[in-house]
């Protein structure tokens, strides 16, 4: 039993040989990753390149083919982190640092208690990439803060919004050359001095370089915003729903709707946004703004234009606020007890916890 990391060094890294160099460029990894046991599957890479969308169903219709033998063939799990929380009180550590199931994703926590989430984690990766890589893209996705655009832009960078999703965000990363991608799920991709596949080891190993340089790493632009809320529907309406929306909402005060994956709505003080989760029946939804009030309206635009195209739906939004730069155990606490009675699952699950004291 290896991460999933693993598979895709083994996938990346030439053998050296006696008969020569050998390139191992296909793997699969058998995983639920983040998901729950009764979604496990594969991760894939084939011939270097992440597999998705209809490369999967071609390689499915391929297996099913009765010629087949005749032819050539989704961190924040709240209560690990208040475990790291705990342990950086009662221990001389200075920053926790939490794995997801499969170790490709990383969460942190701050001595104080703050969680650094992965779109400031990325804000900080992004600064050092960009140090030696002017002008590069930086790639996010539709659920960053909006922050980060202006953050890469003024490290003079140029920032890419692009869909949600592991296999679409290394495919953009590959397509694109970009050194460093990114997802609020926790997933980093380093192609700058690495090999462009997400593992949170070594993305924790970067950030430990990051911090014996900078004092405060938690000292990054913020937001109000809300956790990843969802909406349940059953089988196949969430794709349907956001059809309907991208066809027939009409959002108020909006700057610009943007559709590359679900709507994201930027409005001049937040965003929100509505998508069709990759992996289970529902609407993802996650809202930011200046301010509390900014944030109820927004999400009232939005429970609006949801509850116009489907009346039965129930938009999660139940007291579900935060702010980011509040004690993270406390937030952490009343959001999971909040998100529980909402029956509504919070983003990427943590399960290892690695204490981290820094060398002086």
């Amino acid at each position: 039993m290896v991460p999933t990391p693993v598979g895709y060094f083994a996938a990346s890294v030439p053998l050296k040989l006696a008969s020569g160099e050998r390139r191992v460029d296909s793997c699969i990894v058998v995983t639920s990753s983040h998901n729950p046991p009764d979604y496990n599957g594969f991760k894939m890479v084939r011939r270097g390149a992440a597999n998705y969308g209809e490369q999967i169903l071609a390689l499915h219709q391929r297996i099913v083919d009765q010629n087949f033998a005749d032819s050539s063939g989704s961190y924040t799990e709240y209560d690990i982190l208040e475990d790291v929380i705990r342990a950086l009180k009662e221990t001389d550590a200075e920053t926790g640092f939490a794995f997801d199931g499969d170790g490709d994703r990383l969460g942190v926590v701050t001595k104080d208690g703050h969680s650094i989430y992965p779109d400031r984690q990325l804000m900080l990766f992004a600064e050092e990439v960009l140090s030696r890589n002017k002008g590069a893209q930086i790639i996010y996705d539709v659920k960053c803060t909006r922050n980060l655009a202006k953050w890469v832009k003024d490290k003079g960078g140029e920032p890419l919004m692009w869909k949600t999703g592991h296999s679409l965000v290394k495919a953009k990363l590959r397509e694109t050359g970009a050194p460093l991608a990114g997802e609020m799920s926790g997933d980093v991709f380093f192609k700058d001095r690495w090999y462009g596949f997400d593992d949170g080891l070594y993305t924790g190993a970067r950030l430990l370089e990051i911090l014996t340089r900078v004092a405060d790493p938690s000292k990054l632009p913020n937001s109000h915003s809300t956790p990843e809320l969802q909406v349940k529907l059953e089988e196949g309406e969430n794709f349907e729903l956001i059809a309907r929306l991208q066809q027939n909402a009409k959002f108020t005060g909006a700057d610009n709707v943007v559709k590359i994956d679900g709507l994201r709505v930027e409005y001049p003080d937040g965003f929100g946004l509505a998508r069709s989760s990759n992996t289970t029946p529902v609407v993802v939804m996650r809202f930011e703004a200046d301010n509390d009030a900014a944030l109820k309206r927004i999400q009232y635009d939005f429970r609006r234009v949801i509850l116009a195209e489907k009346a039965d739906a129930k938009p999660p939004f139940r007291r579900l606020m935060r702010r980011r730069a509040s004690k993270f155990v406390k937030t952490a606490r009343s959001a999971a007890a909040t998100e529980r009675g909402a029956g509504c699952p919070t983003a990427p699950r943590f399960s290892c916890l690695l204490y981290v004291t820094h060398a002086r």
